[in-house]
């Protein structure tokens, strides 16, 4: 599972499209972590209302699955599966970042609706009750437009990621150019091998599981940021933690497969220590968490029971 970029690049070695291609896909996945659209609900001193894609649309950690799929695709010149993915990837983007733009579009016309209405009503309402002096002080009937309630706004993240994507389906179009018109190919290769995430199994299957369920457990439903909302995934949170909770499995996972034992310790603990950001009492403080919690604490005690064994083994020695 170690990789070796001496050999990403294309096969007349002029350009290294690759690594473009590479960069782009990074900073689309770092731009999903940015706060994209302001929800209008009940805040908290721990929640300021400002959401990622992952707070806001189910289809966001399908898309990071996705995308890391696609780097691991460009890392081995897989062309056969990155094309497809770069489409499909980018489709889902657009489709992520409508669903948004449809959110904001829809909270501005209902607020807009809903002051007019209200404020109509009220005023109404506190002009027969005073006889008439309510206007009369006011210096005329109140204008709904001067007031009106805040509604749901796209953030900063939103144009960022609109960005990111513009950004790699133009390199996209370049590899696309290059690649059909004139002939100049990827040169597979095996950085990464597929069959090295089964395999791993067969070195330590209690240690395997434990990993694959910490890292699963990043990307489905994982806790209540704010008593108002469903579960969201980790990602949604803490989205950089979350990535390094993912990071170290992956080289827990190239440890378990080379038997560096030394690593394999570090890593664990490292990854049992992330149960300081996701303790029960930060977690379950605006309710019940979701499944990926239960698979996180799953993994987390078979990660601790996996170390006690290492270190018994090796007082024994």
């Amino acid at each position: 599972m170690k990789i070796d970029f001496k050999h990403f690049n294309l096969s007349n070695r002029k350009f290294d499209i690759a690594r473009v291609l590479l960069f782009t896909q990074i900073f689309l996945i770092i731009a999903t972590f940015f706060d994209s659209i302001f929800k209008n609900i009940h805040v908290s001193n721990v929640f300021n209302g400002n959401l990622n894609i992952y707070g806001e649309s189910k289809l966001a950690p399908v898309l990071l699955i996705f995308l890391i799929f696609e780097i691991i695709t460009l890392i081995n010149q897989d062309e056969k599966l990155f094309i497809p993915l770069r489409l499909l990837n980018s489709f889902l983007t657009l489709l992520i970042l409508k669903e948004i733009s449809d959110v904001v579009t829809r909270s501005e016309v209902s607020t807009a609706a809903g002051t007019l209405f209200g404020l109509s009503v009220f005023s109404s309402l506190l002009n027969m009750a005073t006889g008439g002096w309510f206007n009369t002080l006011l210096g005329g009937a109140l204008d709904p437009s001067q007031i009106r309630i805040s509604p749901d706004r796209r953030l900063f993240g939103y144009y960022i990621i609109g960005f990111a994507l513009l950004l790699s389906l133009i390199v996209f179009v370049f590899y696309l150019y290059r690649r059909f018109y004139k002939k100049e190919k990827l040169i597979k290769v095996n950085n990464i091998n597929y069959h090295d995430f089964i395999a791993v199994f067969s070195k330590n299957k209690l240690l395997s599981i434990a990993t694959y369920l910490v890292m699963a457990s990043q990307f489905i439903p994982f806790n209540i940021m704010i008593n108002t909302l469903l579960p969201t995934p980790a990602f949604a949170a803490h989205p950089l933690f979350s990535s390094a909770i993912c990071i170290i499995g992956f080289l827990l996972l190239d440890s378990i497969l080379n038997e560096n034992t030394s690593n394999i310790k570090r890593y664990i603990i490292i990854e049992i220590m992330s149960i300081v950001i996701w303790n029960p009492f930060s977690v379950f403080k605006y309710g019940s968490p979701g499944f990926g919690y239960i698979l996180y604490i799953l993994g987390i005690g078979l990660f601790v029971y996996s170390l006690l064994n290492i270190i018994k083994l090796e007082s024994n020695r």
